[in-house]
C-alpha cells in the first residue's frame, strides 16, 4: 500500500509533503485527506458554478439567434397564386391601356 502510494505521487510529481502535512501515509510522505477533500469540494463547487454560469450565458445567446431566425424578413412579402394571377391581369390591363393611348398619340401627331 505503502509503494503504489509513493508510486503514484512519484508518477504525478506532486509533493504531497509540501501541499498537505499530518497524516504520515508512509515512509516520508505525509497528506492530510481532510483538507484534500474540502478543497476539493470546494474546487467542484467552483467549477459547477463556473459551468451554470457559462451554460446561461449560452442559452442567452442561443435564444437570440432563435429569435432572429423566426424574425420575418422586412421588404417583399410572397405572392400565393391567386393574388400572383390578380396582378397578372391588373398589369395586362395597364400595359394594353398604355399601348392604346400611346397609338392614339401618335395617329394625332401623324394626323
Amino acid at each position: 500500500m505503502d509503494f503504489l502510494l509513493y508510486a503514484f505521487c512519484d508518477s504525478l510529481m506532486w509533493d504531497f509533503a509540501t501541499l498537505y502535512g499530518s497524516i504520515l501515509v508512509g515512509g516520508n510522505t505525509t497528506l492530510d485527506l481532510f483538507r484534500t477533500i474540502q478543497e476539493l469540494h470546494a474546487e467542484r463547487k467552483r467549477l459547477v458554478e463556473l459551468i451554470q454560469a457559462v451554460e446561461e450565458i449560452q442559452g442567452y445567446y442561443a435564444s437570440r439567434l432563435a429569435l432572429q431566425k423566426t424574425r420575418r424578413r422586412r421588404g417583399r412579402k410572397s405572392m400565393g397564386t391567386a393574388e400572383r394571377q390578380q396582378v397578372s391581369l391588373r398589369m395586362r390591363k395597364y400595359w394594353e391601356m398604355r399601348r392604346r393611348t400611346q397609338e392614339n398619340h401618335s395617329r394625332a401627331a401623324v394626323a
